[in-house]
């Protein structure tokens, strides 16, 4: 690839406009203007300038003064092209209404860098997607220093591919088209954030071509979202819930749900009806010479465990926890019974299942040996289709009891559901979905040792599949593990898993991890090539033929613009993950460690509550800074809500905050759950659920027409949903007044607009 700028060609003397001469040009630039605004541009820098039609100056871009030669074709029809012949790059201007398109392509693989954003006088602030969507003034020291030197792909790290301007009494929007192959360089100027765009032309693309298109608005805080949001419709790109739920008849179900990671073993705690008797009966057959399931299950504890049972009086809470996470690893064990010589007597039917060990499946082997423990202890355990933890019936009546008539579940992992049908089947019937944590976005040996299932498929894949980089290497997998996995060869294994999977157990959803994250890629295999556009469609099409083939709704990390045509909901986009590699996160002395993942029926990365690290506040939680960008796009298109690893009763002290923010962008809350912290969280649970779900089924229904802060501050924020709903939310330690009532901190009133009917969520 030629790495060159446009802006950086070459030294050449001389710059080419037809007969006009450079120094004319430069002082009598090429203009273009309508009743909205006036468009000069400078062709040997490329800045681009305007003038609103109220006489109000605005720097589109900035430029370079850098030699170059250039053409310039006479102006027809408002538009303005440019032939850069050294380099083969083509880039034309045209104005239509409040709207400048600048086309640019380019025989030869080159990276362009335009526009270039820099601080004015007149701007207030940057409007960025990154996640949800943020609000950056233009000199906060705060943010500069944070994104100064970074650069963010516009398709992984905005969640959109636009950003706005805004001014005091107008905004520009930045629409680029496609999203790929770009990314924001951020810089500081003139003590103040700014910022480059660049775009790269590579050498494997068929049509080098890409568009900015840039629009005059409002200056409301939303209007660059709105504006996208409009360009989507008008170009057939924009997916509504409604049109999705008419393929997927079970999305419906998503509507006023709030959403959960279920944790839970083969067998937990909960399934011993009587611990004392358990324990004793447990004993007895332990120290029996005969062959009994209480001796097998016995000869594959270790020592520390055996001197646990040993030695114990009396169940404590950890006792129970401790002996029954290490009975439900043993039960998953294919070489737990291996002959039917037991003492106790067996029914046949276990016998002979017993003698077809090799054919059964995983799951049937999981069910078989939790038949078997319970034919051994049947007066002290519950009966085996309850078991299971937070994987469970048990859990599913619970919440059904509590009367929670919608749920969106998602294991924790892909086969924790395999030995128990029953639960899927339950949650078909109370009218929740149910569905695993998948993935292809990585693949290992066979043979690694620290893996984990859904990076798992075969040696000849895992030689032949990963994404081949530009210096021929192989792209490294997540954690730098096994490599990345094309989308182009995983689809076979793809239709093949989901197929196997749902043939065992009934779902109603799936979730794929990383599809909608942004993290798509040029491969440059001999056997595969792809470029980003294949790869993208690619991961599209596998996420579409789950959803239609099997009728099941679908999810993904993130939820990237690319994606919306293709998912139902995204996990992400409120609370992304962040803090990757921070220590302070990591060192189990520090009061901000977020835990590991033990224990595996209630990993503490995801149910301990840990303080948020005040380095991260300004940037992820503090709503001064943040918008419903996102929201103001998609709220009728995509359910979205946290990352699993950030869920909504993470941070212990931003569970207002964060309950607030719920509610005001629409926006299911996300929990981990198990029997144990239903029990803790039950009534916060209930509480947010009897406000929310009722105003979610309401809301999905309608666009967000409009966002604004009704203090100084910021932390008074109105969002209105369709022109029928207003929700105002005081985010402040402070009562707010307005014409209907008083608002309390961390509260929220939702009005009616045409009934005026009220309803307020206080903490």
């Amino acid at each position: 690839m030629i790495k060159a700028t446009f802006l950086l060609i070459s030294l050449l003397t001389s710059i080419q406009f037809f007969g006009i001469r450079t120094s004319e040009a430069e002082e009598s630039p090429p203009t273009i203007k309508n009743g909205n605004w006036e468009i000069k541009i400078y062709p040997k820098t490329l800045k681009v300038e305007a003038t609103t039609k109220n006489n109000q100056s605005i720097l589109i871009s900035a430029g370079e003064s850098v030699q170059s030669t250039v053409s310039l074709n006479p102006i027809q029809k408002n538009e303005i092209k440019l032939h850069y012949p050294q380099t083969q790059l083509n880039v034309s201007f045209k104005l239509i209404k409040n709207t400048l398109n600048v086309h640019l392509s380019s025989d030869l693989p080159q990276s362009v860098t335009w526009p270039k954003i820099k601080s004015q006088f007149n701007v207030k602030a940057f409007i960025l997607p990154f996640h949800s969507g943020v609000y950056i003034p233009i000199k906060n020291n705060q943010w500069s220093s944070y994104l100064k030197g970074k650069s963010w792909s516009t398709i992984e790290q905005l969640s959109m591919p636009f950003w706005g301007i805004l001014f005091e009494d107008h905004s520009l929007t930045y629409i680029l088209n496609p999203p790929l192959y770009s990314e924001l360089q951020f810089s500081n100027s003139a003590n103040a954030l700014a910022f480059n765009h660049q775009h790269v032309f590579t050498k494997n693309r068929k049509n080098n071509e890409f568009n900015i298109i840039i629009k005059l608005g409002s200056p409301s805080p939303i209007e660059s979202a709105k504006q996208y949001r409009k360009w989507l419709i008008e170009t057939k790109q924009f997916f509504s819930l409604s049109e999705k739920q008419k393929q997927v008849p079970k999305l419906e179900r998503l509507y006023g749900a709030p959403h959960a990671y279920l944790w839970g073993a083969l067998f937990s705690q909960h399934d011993v009806s009587n611990w004392k008797k358990f324990l004793k009966d447990f004993r007895t057959q332990a120290e029996k010479v005969e062959p009994t399931i209480g001796n097998r299950l016995w000869s594959f504890f270790n020592e520390e465990t055996r001197k646990l049972v040993a030695e114990t009086e009396f169940p404590s809470k950890y006792f129970r926890s401790t002996l029954a996470r290490n009975i439900a690893e043993v039960l998953k064990r294919k070489d737990f019974i291996v002959s039917s010589d037991l003492h106790h007597s067996i029914p046949q039917s276990l016998k002979e299942r017993i003698q077809k060990n090799s054919t059964l499946t995983e799951g049937e082997i999981h069910t078989l040996n939790c038949e078997l423990l319970h034919h051994a202890f049947s007066d002290s355990l519950n009966a085996v289709d309850t078991w299971g933890g937070g994987i469970s019936t048990q859990m599913i009546h619970q919440l059904k009891a509590e009367g929670f008539d919608r749920w969106c579940l998602t294991l924790g992992d892909l086969n924790s559901a395999n030995a128990r049908p029953q639960v899927a089947r339950l949650v078909d019937e109370s009218g929740y979905v149910l569905g695993p944590y998948d993935s292809y976005h990585s693949i290992h040996s066979p043979t690694e040792k620290d893996t984990w299932e859904t990076a798992q498929f075969s040696e000849e894949l895992y030689q032949t599949g990963a994404i081949i980089k530009a210096d021929g290497s192989k792209r490294h997998g997540f954690q730098k593990k096994g490599y990345k996995l094309s989308p182009l060869v995983a689809r076979p294994y793809v239709e093949k898993r989901v197929n196997q999977l749902i043939q065992q157990v009934s779902f109603s959803s799936w979730f794929v991890d990383c599809d909608a994250y942004g993290e798509i890629y040029d491969d440059y295999s001999k056997d595969h090539p792809a470029t980003k556009f294949d790869d993208m469609k690619a991961r599209l099409d596998r996420l579409q033929w789950i959803s239609q083939k099997h009728q099941v709704v679908v999810g993904s990390e993130g939820g990237s613009a690319y994606a919306a045509k293709a998912i139902h909901f995204a996990h992400g986009m409120v609370t992304p993950y962040f803090g990757w590699g921070d220590k302070d996160l990591k060192n189990k002395s520090s009061k901000y460690w977020l835990g590991g993942y033990w224990p595996p029926e209630e990993p503490k990365t995801f149910f301990k509550q840990s303080p948020l690290h005040p380095r991260y506040f300004t940037f992820f939680f503090d709503p001064r800074f943040k918008l419903p960008l996102y929201q103001t796009v998609f709220n009728d298109s995509v359910i979205v809500t946290h990352h699993w690893g950030r869920g909504s009763l993470k941070f212990s002290d931003q569970i207002e905050r964060t309950t607030l923010l719920e509610l005001l962008y629409n926006c299911p809350p996300l929990y981990h759950l198990n029997l144990n912290e239903w029990n803790r969280q039950k009534e916060r649970i209930k509480k947010h659920y009897s406000f929310f779900s009722p105003l979610h089924r309401k809301l999905l229904k309608l666009s967000l027409s409009e966002f604004s802060w009704l203090d100084k501050d910021r932390s008074v924020q109105k969002a209105v949903y369709g022109n029928e709903v207003e929700l105002i939310a005081n985010f402040s330690k402070s009562e707010f007044k307005t014409p209907s009532g008083t608002i309390k901190p961390f509260s929220l009133k939702a009005t009616w607009l045409n009934t005026g009917e009220t309803q307020t969520y206080e903490p």
